[in-house]
Order: C-alpha cells, then sequence, then structure tokens
C-alpha cells in the first residue's frame, strides 16, 4: 500500500537585502557612523555588490537584540 507525502507548498519567507542607505531609511535608530563602524569591525555580515554594501536586515536585527542590555529595576 503506498502512502502519501503531502508536501507543503509555503515558501519560506524571502530575506529583504537593502543597500547601506536604505538600512538607514528603514531602521531610523541606527546611524550611518555605527553601521560603517560595524562593517569595518565586521561585527555584522554583509555583501559587497558591485562596491555597493548590501545587509539582511534581520541580521542587523538579531546583533541588535542579541546585545540588549535589560533595564534596572
Amino acid at each position: 500500500m503506498a502512502t502519501l507525502v503531502y508536501m507543503s507548498t509555503t515558501r519560506p519567507a524571502a530575506k529583504q537585502y537593502v543597500t547601506f542607505s536604505q538600512a538607514l531609511e528603514q531602521r531610523p535608530w541606527l546611524t550611518e557612523r555605527w553601521l560603517r563602524r560595524a562593517v569595518q569591525e565586521r561585527r555584522i555580515p554583509f555583501f559587497k555588490v558591485d562596491g555597493k554594501l548590501v545587509f539582511d536586515l534581520e541580521e542587523i536585527d538579531g546583533y541588535v537584540a542579541a546585545h540588549r542590555i535589560e533595564a534596572a529595576r
């Protein structure tokens, strides 16, 4: 007897890659100085495409979330 296997038709969410200026526009709390410094110190992953820096916004958000300091009560 054959067993039917159903495969999911939903695709994983596409990653949102943005350029340097788009990252600054979409994340108002991000400063140009911090982003340039994080790239220089290799703290966040990035691609270089045709001489432009390209970032995954989830990676930037993940970095910031991982370095969050809880408020003291």
